[in-house]
């Protein structure tokens, strides 16, 4: 019998991105973020961060109000770490990051520095909070553009072991897709990116706080949480990560769209469903089943059983990020109720 052999875009995960947001609902916080990470000087120079994130809420008439807004712009060089950070609201402890690493206990870091903006929930604390975990992605159109020119794009020590990704998620899973791409040597970045639909709606204004254009080899991470207020409490969730290649178009790397409820008293989760939008290959969707773990646990704890529980071949990393941040639909309920 001949052995029939598949290239890596015949293993595709699903190719479906969102086309819209959902209109804002009466009675309702929206939070938005953008985590983009930008190289003005090229594969060997620094990466720039811009963190951004905001706070919107749409009262029982329809208005609407922001609530909060921060930015963050951060400087960081491999190796080397964080070369300068400011942010807007000022926050001068922020300067005691330069120097530090984030791929190793930045988060540990940042809730020593911030233990009030960690208690409060605070948008400062939730994009610091999620930059370590996007890292890797913030960089892989470069990675891309290597591969595409069969040639390095990356400068020397921007490496991963291998062994460390066996199971760690549904698509870094023993006798998978991308393990068996990498482990022959061969790119597990190259497969198929549709165009991102543009999620801002001209019907919409307020729907997404403002971002610049993606520059080329650009990356950006979005995520959105809806919380609508009422018994249960209603949550509409999704985040999508993109880059853009050498022509400037931006493709979808990543997106899942996750429906929660929450009882509004005692903060369990009585329901999660996850829904894969967009992802590499066809291992991926099998971490949809990630979102049924959440049921029964308190939102407010959110961060630290994703942290401890939340392992393996079940789940997706990049989820999980999304999933994190429910910890704050408390404070998010709050705001509605405010």
């Amino acid at each position: 019998m001949t052995e029939v052999r598949f290239g890596p875009r015949d293993r595709q995960g699903p190719k479906a991105p969102s086309e819209r947001t959902p209109v804002r609902v009466p009675g309702s916080v929206r939070r938005t973020t953008t985590l983009d990470g930008l190289h003005p000087d090229g594969p060997g120079g620094p990466t720039r961060f811009v963190l951004r994130a905001r706070d919107l809420r749409t009262a029982a008439d329809g208005a609407a109000s922001e609530l909060g807004r921060v930015e963050v712009r951060l400087g960081l060089e491999r190796p080397g770490g964080v070369l300068d950070v400011t942010s807007d609201p000022p926050e001068p402890r922020l300067g005691q990051l330069v120097g530090t690493d984030p791929s190793v206990g930045w988060r540990r870091r940042v809730a020593a520095l911030l233990p009030d903006h960690g208690d409060d929930r605070s948008l400062l604390y939730l994009v610091l909070d999620a930059l370590s975990a996007w890292l890797g992605l913030s960089r892989f159109a470069l990675h891309a553009a290597g591969d595409a020119a069969g040639q390095e794009a990356l400068p020397a020590g921007v490496r991963f072991d291998l062994r460390s990704r066996v199971d760690l998620c549904a698509g870094w899973q023993a006798g998978g897709t991308l393990l068996g791409l990498v482990g022959s040597g061969q790119s597990g970045g190259q497969f198929v990116q549709p165009l991102a639909p543009v999620l801002e709606s001209a019907d919409d204004p307020l729907g997404w706080h403002s971002s610049d254009p993606l520059p080329p080899f650009g990356a950006r991470r979005r995520r959105r949480v809806d919380v609508i207020a009422g018994s249960p409490v209603v949550v509409d969730a999704m985040f999508r990560d993109t880059a853009v290649d050498a022509e400037g178009r931006e493709g979808v790397l990543h997106e899942y769209s996750v429906a929660l409820t929450v009882d509004p008293d005692s903060m369990t989760v009585l329901s999660a469903e996850a829904e894969p939008r967009s992802l590499p290959y066809q291992e991926c969707p099998e971490a949809r089943v990630s979102a049924a773990q959440l049921v029964g646990h308190d939102v407010r704890s959110m961060r630290t059983f994703v942290g401890h529980e939340l392992r393996g071949t079940t789940t997706c990393t990049h989820l999980n990020e999304l999933y994190r941040t429910f910890g704050d639909i408390g404070a998010l309920v709050a705001l509605v109720r405010s």
